[in-house]
């Protein structure tokens, strides 16, 4: 397992004690499968926030490029769910979808593995810091620190996650969308929760001025092209 893609989709919802059980059923059974089954989607994986309360999840797509989220094939998908992806969605609060590009990634070993815990530092809004070079020296240092594996930089494009699809309109909230964010992975919930806060640092001392508390998730399922 394990490639860096040059595209990602992003996603987080809440979801309430009454309505996960189905929620898990039909992304582990229906859901992640179709939509690594569109062409472009390399993986999908499931996350669960370390937090009780709200029950948070984190959905993370690999893509071959950012254009997938515009390709006719996905917009196909979305504009024709699923009997059970329409009794599912109005059950999601708070959701925040983009999607976009890799723009810089590290990882500690020779070759780039998912880790089953991940953390995530993001930005709803523009980012204020210089230079751009940051993104890479941050992913380079963190990626290197104890029990860590990887971390990765993610940049928001606005062309293909703003398209308007029925999918969205089965939702009770419009969808919000984020601008960036540091993503990391580990192999404990200490380690990325260090990793985190090295990572604020080192963004405060490039000049962050707004940097948000990081989040951290365990992971629930995964799927990779080529087993749906």
């Amino acid at each position: 397992m394990g490639t860096v893609h040059d595209g990602f989709l992003a996603i987080w919802k809440e979801i309430s004690d009454e309505h996960e059980v189905d929620y898990l059923h039909w992304l582990t059974r229906e859901h992640v499968f179709e939509r690594v089954g569109v062409s472009g989607f390399r993986a999908g994986r499931v996350f669960r926030n370390v937090q009780a309360s709200p029950r948070q999840f984190f959905i993370l797509y690999d893509l071959a490029s950012a254009e997938v989220l515009s390709s006719d094939a996905y917009l196909q998908r979305l504009n024709q769910p699923t009997p059970w992806s329409q009794r599912t969605m109005p059950y999601m609060k708070n959701f925040v979808r983009a999607g976009g590009s890799v723009v810089a990634a590290a990882c500690s070993g020779p070759g780039v593995g998912n880790a089953g815990v991940v953390g995530t530092i993001r930005f709803d809004s523009g980012l204020s810091m210089e230079p751009h070079s940051v993104p890479g020296q941050l992913a380079e240092q963190v990626s290197t620190m104890e029990k860590m594996c990887g971390a990765r930089w993610l940049e928001v494009e606005d062309e293909g996650t703003r398209i308007r699809t029925k999918e969205k309109g089965l939702r009770p909230q419009d969808d919000r969308v984020f601008r960036s964010m540091l993503l990391v992975e580990g192999l404990d919930v200490a380690s990325v929760r260090n990793a985190l806060e090295r990572a604020k640092a080192l963004l405060i001392q490039a000049g962050c001025t707004d940097c948000p508390e990081g989040q951290i998730y365990t992971s629930v399922f995964s799927v990779n092209h080529g087993m749906s």
